[in-house]
């Protein structure tokens, strides 16, 4: 048999898998597997007859019906043969491995729609299997029903059905090629059931594509950026549109390299309206990972954060208040109550003398009241509302912290500095005092420097464009990378504070190498 010459079975090689029927739809290779099965019964005609003129003739049939069923026991389909009876003339391999049997003998001649049907389904199939045997190929060339294993399970079948005609065009043999395709029905229907909630979601939710483009938007996402799918793809479909480009590029490019990333942004609508989104991104991949493009969820926090800054600014409010009230009402009392004990210690001199020591010891516990009474309403209300409050401010903070703690803080302001509401010098002081807290807590820093300058341009004399304040330790750091929104209850209030006041918080950090926080705020 080396001299054998390739067998016709052969010539198709059998497709890699299965894929899906469907009403309009055929999957690769049941045409070949139609085709094959007459042939093969004529081999297996010619063989039972002998009628084979030379033994090397029967050896090739032989051949190439062996070959004949080994590529219908390869294919990724089921397939079965009935007769007009609806019995099962043929059976492949991969049929006799879905209904749990070891081989075609325990199927072959069972009637199929008895025995591998589920009740409620045989009238169906069985109409099904009439119009075929009448030749309504139209109504019954596919169809999906259920058959029943050994083992009682059920399984879905998508099946592509043909008919087998003798010589005298008369129908011998009906044969249905089928996938099993209960695993994709089951996920198809999971996949819609996330898909009503998808759609249902209050949350605004995007799916970009691997070039950068939105290709996907649910109702909600509609509703917040003001555009349909529609006036988005004529707009060229780029998430710019509506997300702050910076903080955009950024999620996506992280989320590609990273798989996730999570921030804040700010969403401008079609017609202009501002808003704050919480920004959730992930890596969108189908079932061989490979990347498909990224899932983004916007989640707007507006009221939030406009609730947040409020809590903030009537906070500080309520703080500058009191230290005024303290300055002016407590101190200056006890300042007036100090000198009226001084004069007393000088009349009890020729009076009481032994008054005298009792007297001065009293006058000094009211200076030092007054003294702790100046402190805390400086510390409740640090800033002053000239050009230079909110350096002074931080001027007093770097030294009282120096001075009170076993490590050296410092702090420059090189160049002028530009004018600053009351509100934004406020928030720059607490978040520097909240940084200068941190580090003294939790940072094992040797030396905290503090800095305010102004950005300017390249060109001499251009005005400022942004006040950046900088708190730098040379502590152990952070062995991962953190965004303030990322941290505890300190880094969240300053990354609230920032936003109160339109600027923007970094946070850098590597482990062994201290910790950076900048504040930029936009004039």
């Amino acid at each position: 048999m080396a001299d054998m010459p390739t067998p016709i079975a052969s010539a198709s090689p059998p497709p890699a898998g299965p894929s899906r029927a469907g009403p309009s739809q055929v999957p690769e290779g049941v045409a070949p597997v139609h085709a094959l099965l007459p042939i093969l019964g004529e081999i297996d005609a010619l063989l039972e007859e002998g009628v084979a003129p030379h033994e090397r003739l029967m050896q090739a049939l032989a051949f190439v019906r062996d070959h004949v069923r080994d590529y219908l026991d390869q294919v990724g389909l089921i397939v079965v043969a009935l007769d007009a009876a609806g019995r099962v003339l043929f059976v492949n391999r991969r049929g006799c491995e879905l209904l749990g049997c070891d081989e075609d003998g325990e199927i072959l001649g069972a009637d199929w729609i008895e025995t591998f049907v589920p009740e409620r389904r045989r009238a169906a199939t069985r109409g099904v299997f009439e119009a075929l045997w009448a030749g309504d190929l139209a109504r019954a060339a596919s169809n999906e029903n259920e058959v029943v294993t050994r083992s009682g399970q059920e399984r879905l079948v998508a099946w592509t059905n043909e008919v087998l005609h003798d010589e005298t065009g008369a129908v011998w043999a009906v044969v249905g090629a089928g996938e099993d395709v209960t695993e994709r029905r089951h996920a198809e229907h999971h996949l819609a059931r996330i898909g009503q909630a998808v759609e249902a979601a209050r949350d605004g939710i995007g799916i970009i594509g691997p070039e950068g483009r939105i290709v996907y938007m649910n109702p909600a996402l509609c509703t917040m950026t003001g555009y349909t799918p529609d006036a988005l793809e004529a707009a060229g479909g780029p998430p710019s549109l509506f997300v702050d480009p910076g903080t955009g590029r950024l999620a996506f490019l992280h989320t590609m390299r990273e798989g996730a990333w999570r921030g804040e942004a700010d969403m401008r609508s079609q017609n202009g309206r501002i808003r704050t989104v919480l920004l959730r991104t992930d890596l969108l991949r189908d079932e061989q990972g490979q990347v498909l493009g990224l899932v983004a969820i916007h989640t707007d926090i507006t009221a939030q954060r406009r609730l947040e800054a409020e809590v903030l600014y009537a906070t500080d409010a309520e703080r500058q208040r009191i230290g005024r009230d303290l300055h002016d009402g407590l101190a200056s009392h006890l300042v007036g109550l100090g000198m009226v004990v001084r004069g007393l210690s000088r009349r009890a001199r020729t009076e009481a003398p032994a008054l005298v020591e009792e007297l001065e010891d009293i006058a000094g516990f009211i200076r030092d009241g007054a003294e702790q009474a100046r402190a805390i309403a400086h510390g409740l209300n640090p800033v002053s509302l000239d050009r230079k409050g909110l350096a002074a401010a931080l001027e007093r903070l770097a030294t009282t912290t120096d001075a009170h703690a076993d490590l050296q803080c410092t702090f420059a302001a090189p160049g002028e500095l530009p004018a600053l509401s009351a509100e934004a010098a406020t928030q720059l002081y607490r978040i520097a005092q909240e940084a200068v807290t941190n580090a003294l807590r939790h940072a094992g820093a040797r030396r905290i420097r503090l800095t305010l300058e102004a950005e300017r341009g390249l060109e001499e004399g251009q005005a400022a464009r942004a006040l950046v304040l900088t708190v730098r330790d040379d502590g152990q750091g952070l062995a991962a990378p953190l965004r303030p929104q990322e941290g505890g209850l300190g880094l969240r209030t300053m990354a609230y504070r920032a936003h109160a006041i339109g600027a923007s918080l970094a946070l850098e950090a590597k482990e062994g190498e201290g910790v950076v926080v900048r504040c930029r705020l936009p004039l």
